[in-house]
C-alpha cells in the first residue's frame, strides 16, 4: 500500500516545485512592511515603492528577488535584495523618500 501512495506524493512534489520555479520574479514584501509603507507613504515620509523601483532599476544591475521596507534612525529606506547576471547576490539600500541609493554591498 505504501508504495502505491509513492508515485502520488512525488508527483505533488513535483508539481509544488515547478509552480514555485514559474515564478521566480516575484517579489514579496510581508505584512508589517506592507502597512509600515503605507503609513510613512501617507504621512509623506516615503515615495510608492513602484516610483523608487523606476527611478533606480536603471542601477540595480540585476534581477530584484526581495524587498524590505525599514525604519532605522528616524528614516525610512527600502532594502532591495537582487541577483547579478554572474549570480552574485546585492544588497541596496535606498532611502525611501529620495530614491538615493544610500549603500550597495555584494553578500
Amino acid at each position: 500500500m505504501k508504495t502505491r501512495f509513492r508515485p502520488l506524493l512525488l508527483s505533488i512534489v513535483t508539481a509544488s516545485a515547478l509552480i514555485v520555479a514559474a515564478f521566480p520574479s516575484h517579489v514579496r514584501a510581508d505584512d508589517d512592511d506592507h502597512e509600515q509603507a503605507r503609513a510613512a507613504l501617507k504621512q509623506h515620509k516615503a515615495l510608492p515603492l513602484a516610483q523608487i523601483l523606476e527611478k533606480i532599476r536603471p542601477k540595480l544591475g540585476g534581477r530584484t528577488i526581495g524587498i524590505e521596507f525599514e525604519l532605522e534612525d528616524g528614516q525610512y529606506f527600502y532594502e532591495i535584495k537582487t541577483v547579478t547576471p554572474d549570480g552574485q547576490m546585492q544588497e541596496v539600500y535606498v532611502d525611501a523618500l529620495t530614491a538615493q541609493i544610500l549603500e550597495d554591498k555584494a553578500d
